[in-house]
């Protein structure tokens, strides 16, 4: 099956074969043809940009916090950039594990990256909360779609990590949703009647 990203996998700056230094440098006797496993590699590529990326926004706004819950963001910043750390290695390794290279030095990044820019008002934590939602939505978006296409060029070990990769930043996505999260107007009844049983 022809590779094909033309419906917009990742927003990122996909091409099959982008790093053509002997990417499959590695001889393997995976059952993978060379052909998948490129392209594998030169997707987990692109996606270990956009999480580079997201974790370098998070590690901002994580040095930036300035609110009255100064330490609850501050453990939640902690929180998901531990997360995006263990799928970065994890993206990574797979990258290694099919015989690839792995690119993620700054400047790919600053290429390959289409996450929104992060430039949030510091003065207004619900501001930054959003935008880190944003760019977790947006990774999250291009990963469940990107599920959709390996799975279709046979590669279930791939697959199978950008599942996990998903359910984690859907989780994270949560977790930092919940912080702008504001209930309703609740007001107490002015008596409470006691129970005629």
């Amino acid at each position: 099956m022809k590779y094909d990203v033309s419906f917009h996998l990742l927003k990122y700056k996909f091409a099959p074969g982008r790093w053509n230094m002997d990417i499959c440098a590695v001889q393997s006797k995976k059952e993978l043809s060379e052909h998948v496993r490129h392209n594998s590699i030169d997707l987990l590529n692109c996606y270990l940009s956009g999480i580079l990326d997201l974790g370098v926004q998070v590690k901002f706004a994580h040095w930036n916090v300035k609110a009255p819950t100064f330490t609850a963001l501050h453990d939640l910043f902690d929180k998901v950039l531990r997360n995006i750390e263990e799928l970065t290695e994890k993206i990574a390794g797979r990258c290694i594990a099919l015989g690839g290279i792995v690119t993620g030095e700054v400047n790919s990044v600053v290429s390959i990256s289409n996450l929104s820019k992060f430039s949030p008002d510091f003065r207004n934590i619900n501001h930054q909360l959003l935008i880190i939602c944003d760019g977790l939505a947006q990774f999250g978006q291009s990963v469940s779609r990107a599920i959709v296409e390996v799975s279709g060029f046979g590669d279930t070990g791939t697959t199978d990590l950008l599942v996990q990769v998903f359910r984690n930043i859907e989780q994270l996505l949560w977790q930092v949703e919940s912080y702008l999260y504001q209930p309703a107007s609740f007001s107490y009844p002015q008596t409470i009647n006691a129970c005629t049983c």
